[in-house]
């Protein structure tokens, strides 16, 4: 069971805003911390209960757990959750946090490091201004964003 804990200003940390796929890369990243950290906790406690250590476990893609070159040595990640919970009074559960380094300027060009969330953009307005009262009118506005990959279009 996956138990996912909804952000919020009450439960993170602070963020600027999930613009410019902030909210993929920054939530992606801590998830994939998180996952690691679960992950850990698993093979360790597979390895409590088959008795080896947890640098010689792998998983198999299809729930189980083996011992790497005695694959017949497993147990399934169900019986894995079982143990951990009622057996060793451990939760199978990880953390995560992603934040990007700071980025200061070079003194001789002025060069940061690249930052992968911001959002480019060029907007265009197309007006009419009436010569004698100076009055403008819009006559259309073109949006156009540079959004490399999109994941949900």
């Amino acid at each position: 069971r996956v138990v996912v804990d909804t952000a919020d200003t009450d439960t993170g940390p602070h963020c600027m805003g999930t613009f410019a796929s902030r909210g993929t890369h920054r939530a992606g990243n801590a998830v994939i911390q998180a996952a690691r950290e679960a992950r850990q906790v698993m093979l360790e406690v597979a390895a409590e209960e088959l008795e080896v250590n947890a640098s010689d476990l792998e998983t198999d893609g299809q729930g189980n757990i083996l011992v790497k070159g005695a694959p017949q040595k497993s147990i399934s990640i169900f019986d894995v959750a079982l143990s951990a919970h009622f057996k060793r009074g451990r939760s199978i559960s990880g953390r995560g946090m992603f934040l990007i380094p700071r980025s200061y300027p070079e003194k001789e060009t002025g060069a940061m490091k690249p930052s992968t969330c911001y959002a480019h953009a060029c907007t265009v307005a197309e007006v009419e201004v009436d010569d004698e009262t100076g009055e403008v009118t819009v006559l259309t506005v073109k949006n156009v964003f540079e959004i490399g990959r999109a994941l949900n279009p």
